[in-house]
């Protein structure tokens, strides 16, 4: 597997909180099946459609990770990748040297049984994962010619009046980013970061959703808004070990910037549920 494969498949074993379960049933099956002593090492050695099949291969008869609960595992997750190798975001990205995003799951070292979550330091990973150091790149502002010619923003049909909305009373005092409230997100450009942090509340909506995805727009009412998927459409969303949903991506916090007339700085801006489907969420932002 590649990189981008390897960090599909960490995000995907995880969604299901498997990391330790997968683990423990590669170390039992690694010496008799003949497999590398590293985890790190076979997922770079290993077709991503044999990835659970040549990992799991020594079960206890009756236990709850048995050889029938791997084998529902390895059809879901084929099914899961396949979809997902047609998709924009695959076939497009790459930046996953970056181990940024959507692809700080890379940090992630399932060598360390007990903490196969913990995020190494990036440049402890780039050395793990055999990459060289980035070259630095001085920072150059984007020009208004850029933005022109950038991806236009998806348009929601204006399906509002279907919907019965249960509105969000917000607490107007200030927040800081480790203390979101319900109905509250942060939009940060300081430093050149450009995240969305979604708070921990709707951060839990979002994540019964199975959402890995968001995407931005305005429906004919004027209201700008933002859906979660889990289709692979939009740019993806990271779920952090402190239960908060965060969104590391330039142009759709510029997209953000401009159809809010928010400040390039640290703004706060409220979000009220405005639909709901099998597998898709979708909120209305407005300006506190």
């Amino acid at each position: 597997m590649n990189l981008k494969d390897i960090a599909v498949f960490k995000k995907f074993i995880a969604h299901k909180d498997l990391r330790r379960a997968f683990i423990r049933c590669y170390n039992a099956s690694k010496g008799w099946a003949k497999l590398p002593t590293s985890i790190e090492d076979y997922f770079s050695n290993v077709d991503p459609m044999a990835v659970v099949t040549k990992a799991v291969r020594v079960c206890r008869p009756n236990a709850t990770y048995g050889y029938d609960f791997w084998q529902d595992i390895n059809e879901d997750w084929k099914m899961n990748y396949k979809k997902l190798q047609s998709s924009h975001f695959y076939q497009e990205s790459t930046d996953a040297e970056s181990l940024t995003g959507y692809y700080n799951v890379l940090r992630e070292n399932w060598d360390d049984y007990e903490k196969p979550w913990r995020h190494e330091e990036i440049s402890v990973a780039r050395k793990r994962l055999g990459l060289s150091e980035p070259e630095t790149v001085e920072e150059t502002n984007v020009s208004s010619k850029d933005n022109e010619t950038a991806p236009p923003l998806i348009d929601f049909s204006d399906n509002t009046d279907e919907l019965e909305i249960d509105f969000i009373d917000i607490d107007k005092k200030k927040y800081s980013s480790n203390t979101l409230k319900q109905g509250v997100i942060s939009i940060n450009t300081r430093s050149h970061s450009y995240k969305v942090s979604i708070n921990k509340t709707d951060a839990k909506d979002i994540k019964k959703k199975q959402a890995n995805f968001a995407r931005v727009g305005k429906i004919k009412t004027g209201d700008v808004v933002i859906q979660f998927d889990n289709v692979y459409q939009g740019v993806p969303i990271n779920y952090t070990s402190d239960g908060y949903y965060n969104i590391n991506n330039r142009q759709l916090v510029e997209n953000l910037i401009r159809l809010l007339s928010l400040p390039n700085d640290l703004s706060y801006c409220c979000i009220e549920k405005i639909a709901e489907k099998l597998d898709s969420i979708t909120y209305k932002i407005t300006k506190q």
